[in-house]
């Protein structure tokens, strides 16, 4: 199926490992004050469904940031 593709392909390093552990846990941090500061209603109304476009920039550049 994978062709010359073997498991050792899939190794990664310690560093990349505790990058995505540090990920999940911001994820998890985020998911969390949202949910203490019963944010989530507002997080839908003012951003997220927003047509401002000050607020579609900010949005497209904070999703470029996570995506480096």
């Amino acid at each position: 199926m994978f062709g010359r593709l073997t498991l050792d392909a899939f190794k990664h390093d310690i560093i990349e490992y505790a990058a995505g552990v540090s990920m999940l846990l911001g994820l998890i941090g985020v998911i969390f004050l949202l949910t203490h500061h019963k944010r989530w209603t507002w997080i839908w109304k003012e951003w997220i469904t927003s047509v401002d476009h000050k607020k579609i920039g900010i949005m497209y550049l904070v999703v470029s940031a996570i995506r480096l």
